[in-house]
């Protein structure tokens, strides 16, 4: 299960001292669903099952200045959809915790 979103970010400052920020996002993003379906009667026997959805990404996060143009950022994400597996709708939804350097020119 994998997913691409378009995003708006949104940066609060927290702390001028520290150069600190609240981060916020949301938008719209497609689900790709990707799996092996076995057949009941012979294990051997499988179909790739593939299925594309519109779902929806929202996040927040904090980033810290390091220098002068890299930052650290935590974040804390979620993934809200539904993918059809087996003929039965079942939630794609995911939550993701992530830390990372960003890098500003």
């Amino acid at each position: 299960l994998s997913m691409v979103s378009l995003a708006v970010q949104n940066f609060l400052p927290i702390s001028d001292k520290h150069d600190v920020n609240f981060i916020t996002r949301v938008g719209p993003g497609l689900i790709f669903y990707n799996g092996q379906e076995t057949y009941k009667t012979n294990p051997q026997r499988f179909v790739d099952a593939y299925e594309t959805r519109l779902g929806l990404f929202t996040g927040i996060g904090v980033d810290l200045k390091i220098s002068k143009s890299v930052r650290f950022e935590l974040t804390f994400d979620k993934t809200w959809g539904r993918i059809t597996e087996n003929k039965v709708k079942t939630n794609a939804d995911v939550v993701a915790l992530g830390a990372g350097l960003r890098f500003e020119l």
